[in-house]
């Protein structure tokens, strides 16, 4: 997009937010996932986890982003735009980011460097053993290659037959497992359509078409959303080690969320924000290298120096403050790649 009147101020703000978000959420979640090497007490292990679970709508929001862009009627992708232009940025960012984070882990294994630590990182990002947040890449190669697909059918159903779509996919990703995992049971309906990723492409796409005719309110929204938060850390310290069963992506509670602010979002363009849409295009700019790298400094000052939020008495304030280092290192550092032609034309 190169003209004001294409760049979505509200898209924009959701983008920065969710990446924000996301900085938090593996800045609690890197602790929780190595509990016994961070020495986690109880309530410190329910206070991350907590705020892990709080922050679960990110992702869903960068999904129900991408279904609004490219699931636009005037859009068109047809599956050699999708390979050409779409797949390949994400496929490239695996390798160039892959690989080298799969290294630093071998480094700090085998204290030791060799020429064939190349090959077995290059390996492990093909298997899909580099860091873990790179899991979204994989998802982002398969999500632009169904979307010429998913446009045909969207782009040829009524309001009706895409919301009952919505419906199916929800109940048969995320109540059906949600019920098996809550009341034990082994529930055998199934339905050819597996996984929460379609779903949310299809909700931003519908919420968008609808935002005009349905009325949303900020200040309910708002409501909503800490009432909701109440729920999921009552869920999370009940569930304790167990609480990404229950409030992961696939959760209905995590949809719900999602939904709400997704929908919060997009009040932002009610509330004159359009002069400034230019600066925040900027900041939105950087975000998806902030999701490249941001694990990059939470690994270096957790792995490297062993400087955590649990370092001192105060990790509740601690918490914070690490985030917003590591958010203003990964933006800087976003920044400074860019200025870099190749990664800027090919991954960035």
């Amino acid at each position: 997009m190169s003209s004001t009147n294409n760049k979505k101020i509200e898209i924009s703000v959701l983008r920065i937010l969710a990446t924000v978000a996301i900085v938090f959420l593996h800045t609690c979640n890197t602790l929780t996932s190595n509990r016994d090497r961070y020495m986690l007490s109880e309530e410190q292990y329910g206070f991350f986890s907590s705020g892990t679970a709080l922050m679960m709508w990110a992702v869903p929001c960068f999904l129900m982003i991408t279904g609004e862009l490219l699931l636009d009627s005037k859009k068109h992708i047809d599956l050699r735009t999708a390979l050409t232009k779409y797949v390949k940025r994400p496929l490239i960012a695996l390798f160039v980011f892959g690989i080298p984070f799969s290294m630093m882990e071998l480094i700090m294994e085998r204290k030791t460097l060799s020429i064939s630590m190349f090959f077995d990182a290059t390996i492990n990002v093909i298997n899909g053993e580099s860091w873990d947040h790179l899991w979204y890449l994989y998802a982002l190669v398969g999500i632009y290659l169904i979307i010429p697909f998913l446009k045909i059918l969207v782009d040829n159903c009524s309001r009706e037959l895409q919301l009952g779509l919505i419906v199916i996919l929800f109940v048969f990703n995320c109540i059906i497992p949600f019920m098996d995992r809550l009341l034990r049971l082994n529930i055998e309906f199934v339905f050819p359509i597996t996984g929460y990723t379609v779903m949310y492409l299809l909700i931003g796409k519908y919420i968008t078409d609808n935002y005009d005719t349905i009325k949303f309110s900020a200040n309910k929204n708002i409501l909503w959303i800490v009432l909701l938060g109440i729920v999921i850390v009552f869920m999370t310290l009940v569930a304790k080690e167990d609480y990404l069963k229950y409030v992961g992506y696939n959760s209905p509670v995590t949809v719900l969320q999602s939904v709400l602010v997704y929908t919060l979002g997009k009040n932002m363009k009610r509330i004159g924000l359009s002069s400034q849409v230019d600066k925040v295009w900027k900041i939105d700019r950087l975000c998806f290298g902030v999701y490249l790298i941001h694990t990059f400094f939470i690994n270096l000052s957790y792995k490297m120096f062993n400087w955590t939020p649990v370092s001192s008495e105060r990790y509740y304030l601690n918490i914070f403050l690490y985030t917003g280092i590591f958010v203003l290192l990964s933006f800087v550092a976003s920044w400074l790649m860019s200025k870099i032609k190749l990664l800027k034309k090919y991954v960035l």
